[in-house]
């Protein structure tokens, strides 16, 4: 049992790596197109494209992942479903890595973009301790994205685990012959 659950977790961290890079690759991408300024598109529509295109390459490659897992294993839905959450936890990690990064290290603008146009659009609604708190959220934004990246990739994995190993194995009755 221990063996099963080792081969679980290092097949679930190399998935979780993949997915993690791809989301972090994303970043990049974005990024790097802020910085190019395409004229005539809206970036605000790229930005869907984008996020669109990373849930369907991310999704595909969880569906993958977990086809892959669970092949020799009988196709047990709860292996399947503890493979996804498992590597969406580790894909969390990852890419709550890199976004902290990304967002301390590469892009602090934005950042403080942000929490400037908020500053301004509340600062007639906000007493000045409300306008410190906010500002000491500001210097702390960076561990709390981390772990929110983190908590979103794994509630949002849990999900959508749920729904591909449904659909990907047939049942969890050791009895049950009906192949697929």
């Amino acid at each position: 049992m221990a063996e099963g659950k080792t081969s679980l977790w290092n097949e679930a961290g190399r998935a979780g790596l993949i997915l993690g890079g791809v989301s972090i690759a994303f970043i990049a991408i974005g990024f790097l197109l802020d910085k190019i300024h395409l004229p005539g598109l809206p970036a605000g529509i790229l930005s869907v494209v984008l996020w669109a295109g990373k849930l369907w390459l991310t999704l595909h490659i969880l569906v993958v992942c977990m086809r892959r897992f669970t092949d020799g294993a009988g196709k047990l839905r709860s292996l399947a479903f503890g493979f996804g959450v498992a590597a969406s936890l580790c894909a969390g990690l990852v890419y709550g890595a890199g976004y902290f990064a990304y967002i301390a290290y590469i892009n602090p603008e934005s950042v403080s973009a942000a929490f400037e146009s908020v500053m301004q659009a509340y600062s007639s609604q906000l007493t000045s301790d409300q306008m410190e708190a906010v500002a000491n959220t500001q210097a702390n934004f960076p561990a709390i994205a981390f772990f929110i990246q983190l908590i979103w990739c794994t509630l949002l994995g849990a999900i959508f685990s749920a729904i591909i190993s449904g659909r990907i194995c047939s049942s969890d009755d050791p009895f049950d012959d009906d192949e697929d």
